[in-house]
């Protein structure tokens, strides 16, 4: 069976139209997909940045509080009786009202660097003092203030020395922990967060008791080299389970770094991270981020429907529109050719060959006319030499 030229042409156009719209909706897509990943990793730099403002205006409202506080000289003459008991009942009413703001420390500490008391822990006293914050002030006679990791939570610290008519008597410190700020972040951003520190910082045992304390599960061991300490989720299985991966956690940056995309409960989530400092310049860990893309991704993934209707519709059209050129520039030119050289093989001399293109096709065109006329000739020829052997 003769196969037309048409339909052997027609399965290549097809085919190239198809690749090329296979390309198109591919770039399309991965387009589409970056722009989705540069909108995630910029709201983890931008919770970077919120974190970090919050920490240092946070840090303004405890040297506020604390400024004030120095002013203070009846405090000045308790503390001098070096009687503990007093001074811890006597500062309970300025402790919880300080507490109502979010100030959760309160310290003084003897110039030999030990703590004399806490106005927050009436039981722990005497230990001496490693603290970074502390060694701040104490080395430059003016404030120390940073995020510092105890054995089982980051907080926020200020000291400062206290003076009496000029003389240093001790030093006083005011403090916050850090769970309140990703509190706020998630009402300023919307995404959830959890604070995770490499366990070399964290006392297992002290961990566990805490935790114990507030009625929360121990979660120490959920994790090979880190423990997620706070967490603006009920539960940060979910973290550990979804969020990231141990070689994500080391792998986190200053500037902020994306770790994974997963779905959970018919939601869509990208979680990122940044890297955690104390107050020395030390990376202790990081803040993880988990944000809800699920209504970026649905419109994402409608959009990619419907470029991909689009994709094929367009195909389909320039598909008809390849077919349709190539038939009236090279197949109907080739039909004419065709017909008109079968006619002309039959002994039909008065056909004739209706193409004007400058291409191959007109030029083959010219060719069978050419070839015609020579046998028109000939034919003539032998008719009138027939005729003369008649004579």
């Amino acid at each position: 069976m003769k196969l037309s030229i048409r339909y052997k042409l027609l399965p290549i156009i097809v085919l190239g139209v198809i690749i090329l719209a296979t390309i198109f909706y591919t770039i399309s897509i991965q387009s589409k997909r970056s722009a989705v990943e540069k909108s995630a990793i910029g709201r983890v730099q931008s919770a970077k940045q919120t974190f970090y403002n919050l920490e240092k205006n946070d840090v303004k409202m405890l040297k506020a509080a604390l400024t004030s506080f120095i002013t203070n000289e009846d405090y000045k003459e308790v503390f001098l009786k070096n009687d503990r008991n007093k001074l811890y009942q006597y500062g309970q009413e300025l402790f919880l009202n300080n507490k109502k703001l979010g100030i959760t420390h309160f310290y003084f500490h003897r110039t030999n660097g030990t703590v004399f008391s806490r106005l927050h822990d009436e039981n722990k006293y005497d230990d001496p003092l490693t603290r970074i914050t502390f060694n701040q002030s104490k080395k430059t006679g003016s404030w120390g203030t940073g995020l510092e990791l105890g054995k089982t939570a980051f907080a926020l610290r200020v000291v400062t020395p206290y003076l009496k008519e000029g003389s240093l008597i001790g030093y006083v410190e005011f403090g916050e922990e850090i769970d309140h700020l990703i509190e706020i972040m998630k009402d300023q951003t919307g995404m959830d967060y959890a604070v995770v520190v490499n366990k070399q910082f964290i006392d297992a045992k002290d961990w566990a008791s805490v935790r114990k304390t507030k009625g929360l599960e121990n979660n120490y061991n959920d994790l090979a080299e880190y423990v997620v300490i706070d967490t603006t989720l009920p539960n940060s299985s979910t973290f550990k389970d979804h969020a990231f991966s141990p070689i994500d956690l080391a792998s986190v940056t200053d500037e902020g770094k994306l770790l994974n995309h997963f779905d959970l409960d018919g939601k869509n989530y990208i979680s990122g991270g940044f890297s955690l400092y104390d107050a020395s310049g030390k990376k202790v860990g990081s803040v993880i981020t988990i944000d809800d893309f699920t209504i970026i991704d649905q419109a994402y993934k409608k959009a990619s429907l419907n470029m991909l209707f689009i994709t094929l519709g367009g195909a389909f059209i320039i598909s008809i529109i390849m077919i349709l050129m190539v038939s009236y520039v090279i197949i109907w030119p080739l039909d004419k050719v065709v017909n008109a050289t079968t006619r002309v093989v039959g002994g039909d001399f008065s056909a004739t060959v209706e193409v004007n293109s400058n291409d191959e096709i007109g030029t083959l065109a010219k060719m069978i006319e050419e070839f015609k006329r020579i046998m028109i000739d000939t034919a003539q020829e032998l008719e009138q030499l027939r005729k003369s052997k008649g004579h």
